[in-house]
């Protein structure tokens, strides 16, 4: 009898084993898929791009033109002449892609490299972030993996922006680095750590203002951590925007915001962006939406930040595909 006991239970062990294990077909397996045909798409378009001796993108020469003046020793922020109108954001690509140009990479493939390293960097920040926001002792790989894929993805339906000659990628490179240290050092808050911090968020806003609202959502929906942090990066926000008006004879904020202020809405964009861009979008939303149950309060900040960003950028009256970047990241 207990012979015949344990040869049954044998049998039943493999039998168990096989029931528990992961099904291969299963929705986790096609999620790494996707997300590995969409990273390994996105390095090949790049690889096709990165060198392409003309504009991808009407806008790319005046980049290229901006490094240029900076390593001509001239500023950027002048006042308008028939020769130079810069354009409307800060400081810290442009500078990037001055120091790549002197690192020995000619014409538009110095600023494009920085955007094409800035992508790689927002891939392995949203994989960190998202691979580990619930607190578990391990990352979890595939959860990062799926995450940098659906952003690789979503290239196409925001413009094929990423590895143009603009800051987008790399401004919210900046704020993933600056929402990835704090949560990295949130629960043992130190000098050091607060101000790495600041000064990515601070850098992310000055290469570009869209940066500002995932910030403040990702900081004032932890307030009861973030505060000192939060405070620190509008001091030091308020400080530099007003270090660089006197320096530049207001200039600086002529361009970056009254500018952009004096453009008024477009409406339409509202329309276009609930009956197009939300539809085009909502497997997305809803995958992020199911991510985000149990999260931490920050990171959902840091989602109804890019959403309202997206919102506002549609708003715009030269708002393209790639004001839904801060949608799709802050979502993936």
């Amino acid at each position: 009898m207990t012979e015949a006991t344990g040869s049954g239970a044998a049998e039943i062990q493999p039998r168990v084993k096989t029931a528990l294990s992961p099904n291969p077909y299963g929705p986790r397996t096609l999620g790494v898929l996707l997300a590995s045909l969409g990273l390994l798409g996105f390095l090949a378009l790049v690889a096709l791009r990165l060198t392409y001796p003309f504009e991808l993108e009407w806008m790319e020469g005046i980049t290229l033109f901006s490094m240029e003046r900076l390593i001509a020793g001239q500023p950027l922020y002048s006042p308008p002449d028939f020769n130079w109108c810069p354009l409307p954001y800060g400081p810290v690509y442009f500078e990037a892609a001055r120091l790549a140009s002197l690192a020995g990479f000619a014409g538009f493939v110095a600023p494009r490299l920085i955007s094409v390293l800035a992508s790689l960097g927002l891939f392995w920040l949203l994989g960190a972030l998202a691979g580990t926001h619930r607190g578990q002792a391990q990352a979890d790989g595939t959860r990062g993996l799926v995450a940098a894929g659906f952003l690789a993805l979503a290239y196409p339906f925001c413009g094929a922006w990423l590895d143009v000659a603009r800051p987008d990628a790399l401004a919210f490179m900046l704020m993933l680095g600056a929402c990835w240290n704090y949560q990295r050092t949130r629960d043992r808050p130190d000098w050091p750590g607060a101000l790495v911090t600041v000064a990515l968020a601070l850098a992310s806003f000055h290469t570009k203002q869209t940066a500002l609202l995932p910030l403040l959502g990702f900081f004032l929906l932890d307030l009861s951590r973030a505060k000192f942090v939060l405070l620190g990066f509008l001091a030091a926000l308020g400080t530099s925007l007003a270090l660089a008006s006197v320096g530049t004879s207001g200039w600086y904020e002529f361009y970056t915001f009254d500018l952009l202020a004096g453009h008024g809405l477009h409406w339409a964009g509202a329309q276009e962006f609930l009956s197009r861009d939300l539809v085009f979008s909502a497997p997305l939303l809803v995958l992020a939406g199911i991510g985000l149950r149990g999260s931490p309060r920050a990171l959902i900040g840091l989602a109804v930040g890019g959403f309202l960003a997206s919102f506002l950028g549609r708003l715009h009256p030269g708002g393209y595909d790639n004001v839904l970047l801060p949608l799709v990241i802050c979502a993936a």
